[in-house]
C-alpha cells in the first residue's frame, strides 16, 4: 500500500473557496483508492473547532496534524521564532523556521512514498532533503502566483517569477490545474502535468421553472472578487428586472449592500442544494488568474454561466461550454435576461454545460490522470 503525506494550508472541510473544494476532492480520491494517507494543515486563529473535529470524523486520513505558524507568546520557541523572523528572513521560503521544524519532524518520524505540497509558496517544506527518504515529491500549484500578485507596488516581476519557477523545479512532478498554467509552467519546467479540478456526483435538481432563485453568485472576498462584485452591482444590476430572485453566497456578502430581491448567505456548508435550486450562475471576474472553480461547479450542476473573459481562464475550450462571455455590462445583463426568458436557449446552454464538464472534468477522467501519477 502506497503511503502519502499531503500538505494543504487550510482545513478543506470549510469549503469557503475553490482551492479547499479541490483539496477535499483529493482526500476523497486517496480514500477511495485505499492509500495510507497522512494529512497536514495549518492551525490558525480562524480555524473553526467544529470543522477540525468534522475533518477527523470523516476518516479521510490515517493521521491528521495541524501545525502552528508561530509558537506560544513568551516561550523559548517564541524568542527563536522572532529572532528568525527579524534577522534570518531569507533562510527558508516560508520565512518561518518554527513552521518548517514542525513539518520536518513529521517527515523525520515517518517514511512516505509520495509527498504532496500545495502552493509554490510552501515549497521550502521539502528543503531538508535527508528527511524525504527517497519519496516522490509533487507540488500542486493551484495557481500562477506571479500573476496573482503582479499589481503590488514595487514588485520585481522577473525576480518573483524566477523564484516561483525555482521552487517548482525542486519537485519530481508539478501539477497544473488548468491548460493555461500548464502552458506557462511547461515552458520552464520539464515535469509538469495537467490535473484539473473535479467534483463528486450531484444531487438531481428540481425542474427549471420551479427553482427558487433565478441567479446565483458564489464568491469569497479576495480583491479580485471585491472588484467584480462592485462592477456587477453598480453596472449590471440596475439593468436587470427588479423581480429577479438573486442569491449571493460566501464572504462577498459582507461587501454587498441591501437589495430587495437579493438573498445573502454568508456560509452554506453544502452548496449542492443552492446550485440545484438556481437557474443560472454568474461569475463577474475582471481580473485574476487560474481556473474558476465556481464556473466548473456550475457546469457540473448543468447551470449556464454568465461571466467576463477572466471567468473562462483555464478552460480547455472557450466556446460551446455553457458559458456566455462578455466584458460589456449591457451584454452581461442581456445574457441573463435571454437565458431566463428563452427556454430553448437555456436548454441548449444546459446541455453544453453538462457535456463540457463530462468531457473534461468528470470524476472518471480526473481519477485516471491521478492514477498515472501514483502508478
Amino acid at each position: 500500500m502506497k503511503k502519502i503525506l499531503y500538505f494543504f494550508p487550510f482545513n478543506p472541510i470549510e469549503k469557503k473557496d475553490g482551492s479547499k473544494t479541490r483539496a477535499l476532492e483529493l482526500l476523497k480520491y486517496f480514500k477511495e483508492k485505499g492509500f495510507e494517507l497522512d494529512f497536514v494543515y495549518e492551525k490558525n486563529i480562524d480555524n473553526n473547532a467544529a470543522h477540525d473535529v468534522l475533518l477527523k470524523d470523516m476518516n479521510l486520513a490515517n493521521n491528521i496534524w495541524s501545525i502552528k505558524r508561530r509558537p506560544n507568546t513568551f516561550s523559548f520557541h517564541y524568542l527563536i521564532y522572532k529572532f528568525h523572523k527579524l534577522f534570518l528572513r531569507k533562510k527558508t521560503s516560508l520565512n518561518n523556521l518554527f513552521f518548517d521544524k514542525q513539518f520536518n519532524k513529521i517527515l523525520k518520524n515517518n517514511t512516505y512514498d509520495y509527498i504532496i505540497i500545495s502552493y509554490a509558496t510552501y515549497a521550502g517544506l521539502i528543503n531538508r532533503k535527508h528527511n524525504l527518504k527517497n519519496a516522490t515529491t509533487i507540488i500542486d500549484t493551484h495557481d500562477f502566483l506571479t500573476a496573482q500578485i503582479q499589481d503590488k507596488n514595487k514588485l520585481k516581476i522577473g525576480q518573483y517569477f524566477q523564484d516561483e519557477i525555482n521552487r517548482l523545479r525542486q519537485f519530481d512532478e508539478v501539477w497544473a490545474i488548468s491548460n493555461d498554467e500548464l502552458y506557462v509552467f511547461s515552458q520552464f519546467v520539464s515535469n509538469v502535468k495537467l490535473v484539473p479540478f473535479t467534483t463528486t456526483d450531484a444531487i438531481k435538481g428540481i425542474e427549471h421553472l420551479n427553482r427558487k432563485f433565478d441567479v446565483l453568485y458564489v464568491a469569497s472576498e479576495n480583491p479580485h472578487n471585491l472588484k467584480a462584485a462592485k462592477w456587477f452591482f453598480s453596472e449590471v444590476y440596475p439593468l436587470l428586472e427588479p423581480t429577479l430572485r438573486i442569491a449571493v453566497v460566501g464572504k462577498i456578502c459582507k461587501h454587498i449592500g441591501v437589495f430587495e430581491n437579493v438573498t445573502k448567505f454568508n456560509f452554506i456548508d453544502d452548496l449542492s442544494e443552492i446550485y440545484n435550486t438556481s437557474k443560472i450562475t454568474i461569475c463577474p471576474m475582471l481580473s485574476g488568474t487560474g481556473v474558476k472553480i465556481k464556473v466548473i461547479e456550475s457546469l457540473f450542476f448543468g447551470l449556464p454561466v454568465v461571466t467576463n473573459y477572466r471567468g473562462i481562464d483555464g478552460l480547455p475550450n472557450k466556446t460551446r461550454n455553457g458559458c456566455f462571455v462578455t466584458n460589456s455590462h449591457i451584454t452581461f445583463a442581456g445574457y441573463i435576461a435571454n437565458l431566463l426568458e428563452n427556454k430553448a436557449l437555456y436548454n441548449i446552454a444546459k446541455t453544453e454545460a453538462t457535456h463540457f464538464f463530462n468531457e473534461h472534468f468528470s470524476k472518471k477522467i480526473i481519477y485516471n490522470i491521478l492514477d498515472e501519477s501514483f502508478k
